[in-house]
């Protein structure tokens, strides 16, 4: 079997030379770009990545076009090899191909941010970005190479670019329109995507895996002259599985995110302002404004804007004031770090008392008011319960 990944990888071997060429090319270019000041590297560091995702089906379709063209699979069965061998080699070289060139690009980049003096801390945003070319790379392998194996040249090209087209489908339209739809919002908060990529990253391993089996399988009916449906259903229905349960392993895990950053969000403190005003008879009357403060853990404003804060009110304040309830968008009360804990954001805003206040009535309203008076509740659109505040204490 070596001596199979050896040939399958020197038979492309001017081809592996002009991608590395032309991506070293691209990568000295930005390192030449980002020496100007005003210009970093981190602006311009998605096009090379974004090459590695279309050089990953150049290499896979020029390999399976030169034994399409050659012939040469079916001579090497004649030599005491099996199909098994014959399709494991070509997956394992075309994996290694394909893994050089991640590891290759993934080194450059390391690199280019030493030499450009950027924090390493910049490269955890890329983190996810490259488990996502991971798995765009090897699903595209895996998948090319099915259809490679099952069917005819010119059926196992058209198939695998739109398996590839359905890719992109799935994750820039589809995923986004049905959560869009589902929870009827405007925006989706940036841990979605990231529970996404993790989350169709580990079905996609096992694709690869399966992909292997799949592969064999359906040449072994192709030769025999038989029909490939089976085989190549049981590719459709697990691409099918993957983007799906991928959604909604995503999905759970956002619901579940978001409720635990609510049930995370406090009360920090209630503080009433009485201002003082003369009506035309000269008479004094008070108004009472309430200011409220929460604290909670995130700033992502998808998740702020779909929340309502509610409140009722009881004892005093309700007697007094007037004040029955009413609710806000959490995002309308956006405020800033915490000066004593960095790791809350402060969230406050105010509510005034309808009801003037009399001299008399002022005096027994501050004498009997308790933050009790005001009970707070968090409605989410991500999730269907309500989420009582408690006290930060």
């Amino acid at each position: 079997m070596k001596q199979l990944i050896i040939k399958d990888i020197l038979s492309i071997r001017k081809t592996i030379k002009i991608i590395f060429f032309s991506m070293t090319s691209i990568w000295i270019l930005l390192f030449l770009l980002s020496l100007n000041p005003y210009i970093g590297i981190w602006e311009f560091v998605s096009i090379p990545l974004v090459m590695v995702a279309f050089v990953s089906y150049v290499v896979i379709s020029t390999l399976c076009d030169k034994e399409f063209i050659s012939g040469i699979e079916n001579r090497i069965l004649q030599l005491p090899v099996s199909i098994n061998e014959l399709v494991v080699s070509r997956f394992m070289a075309s994996f290694l191909i394909l893994i050089t060139i991640l590891i290759f690009n993934s080194l450059v980049l390391l690199i280019g941010v030493l030499v450009s003096g950027s924090p390493l801390s910049e490269l955890s945003s890329l983190l996810g970005f490259f488990l996502f070319l991971f798995h765009f790379v090897f699903y595209t392998a895996s998948v090319y190479l099915i259809f490679h194996f099952s069917f005819s040249y010119g059926t196992s090209v058209w198939l695998g670019r739109l398996f590839v087209v359905f890719w992109f489908f799935f994750i820039y339209a589809l995923s986004v329109l049905l959560i869009l739809n589902k929870y009827d919002i405007a925006s989706i908060p940036a841990v979605y995507f990231e529970n996404l990529v993790i989350a169709i990253s580990g079905l996609g391993l096992l694709l690869v895996v399966l992909s292997i089996g799949i592969a064999a399988w359906g040449y072994r009916l192709k030769r025999q002259g038989r029909s490939v449906f089976q085989p190549i259903m049981v590719t459709v229905l697990y691409v099918v599985v993957m983007f799906v349960g991928s959604g909604l392993l995503a999905e759970n895990q956002l619901t579940d995110s978001i409720r635990e950053i609510l049930d995370e969000t406090k009360l920090e403190q209630i503080e009433v302002n009485v201002l003082d005003f003369s009506n035309e008879l000269g008479q004094v009357h008070y108004q009472v404004i309430f200011q409220i403060e929460l604290s909670q853990l995130t700033a992502d404003w998808a998740i702020l804007d779909e929340t309502i804060l509610t409140y009722s009110t009881s004892g005093a304040t309700r007697e007094y004031t007037k004040l029955v309830g009413g609710g806000i968008p959490l995002s309308s009360a956006y405020g800033g770090f915490s000066e004593s804990d960095t790791d809350k954001i402060l969230v406050g805003f105010q509510e005034t008392g309808p009801e003037l206040l009399t001299e008399e009535d002022k005096e027994a309203f501050l004498m009997e008011f308790t933050e009790e008076d005001f009970h707070f509740t968090l409605q989410s659109a991500w999730i269907s319960e309500e989420i009582s505040l408690g006290w930060n204490k």
